[in-house]
């Protein structure tokens, strides 16, 4: 459900009329409270907005418990951004890092590298 929806604004960028997001370039996260906590993004994750995305992680996360990633709305993630949610899935262990509608090239990504080896904790759901 979304009751935030998207639009451009005046620059092109994608913006939500919840004060909650956080816009940096042309990725947004925003985090909802809930069992597990799920942080959202959308657009395009690099090295110029990875940073919103670990902050974004850091705040919803905690040891032990579980965190969701909505990932429906990513549109580009480059190593940055795969690193970034790498860092949360060790944060939150023993809990699980679910990424909840992983587009099919992070996907693809997860599944080169192997990642749900390294870190059994990390789940990839579509």
């Amino acid at each position: 459900r979304d009751d935030h929806p998207v639009r451009p604004d005046r620059t092109g960028r994608l913006t939500r009329s919840n004060p909650s997001v956080v816009t940096a370039f042309s990725c947004q996260v925003h985090c909802e409270d809930g069992d597990p906590p799920t942080v959202y993004v959308i657009g395009e994750v690099d090295l110029s907005t990875r940073c919103r995305l670990a902050e974004a992680l850091g705040q919803a996360g905690r040891p032990g418990h579980d965190l969701a990633v909505n990932c429906a709305k990513i549109v580009f993630i480059d190593i940055g951004g795969l690193s970034a949610l790498l860092s949360a899935a060790e944060m939150v262990k023993p809990g699980r890092l679910r990424l909840v509608g992983a587009c099919r090239h992070l996907a693809v990504l997860i599944s080169l590298l192997d990642l749900t080896s390294t870190h059994p904790n990390l789940t990839v759901e579509p």
